[in-house]
């Protein structure tokens, strides 16, 4: 029984090694044989997958950056507003050089968000000297 076991082993490593030598020398016959072995692996359900991710993975980066020049574009817009709103209040109020309780407070949080979003200039300026003035009750 155990040389029967032997025998059948030794047909198999035979007819395993005529199989490998074939599939090395003659091309068509190897390129079948591994297009059997992507379908039963499955390869190629796993590179389309791949793809797919890939490829929403570029559009994420794309609308990401789309997001990021937006906001660039928004903080620029902000800036410019509360340029304005600053240098309006500075020249609404300059002759009397006296502000409202609740207009410095406008001022003082327009300022701040403004500085946070590093917005530079004249700006500074016209805020400090605001911030001399008399403040009155209203």
């Amino acid at each position: 029984m155990t040389g029967t076991i032997i025998n059948i082993g030794g047909i198999a490593g035979s007819i395993i090694t005529i199989i490998t030598l074939i599939m090395l020398i003659v091309k068509p016959t190897r390129n079948t044989f591994i297009k059997c072995i992507k379908k039963t692996s499955k390869v190629n359900e796993n590179d389309k997958i791949i793809f797919e991710m890939n490829e929403m993975l570029k559009k994420h980066i794309e609308q990401d950056i789309n997001k990021k020049e937006v906001m660039a574009l928004q903080s620029e817009a902000l800036l410019c507003v509360l340029r304005s709103e600053i240098t309006d209040t500075y020249y609404k109020y300059i002759t009397i050089k006296q502000l409202r309780t609740y207009e410095r407070e406008n001022l003082v949080k327009s300022y701040n968000i403004y500085h946070s979003l590093n917005g530079n200039s004249y700006v500074t300026i016209i805020y400090d000297e605001m911030m001399t003035w008399e403040v009155i009750q209203s």
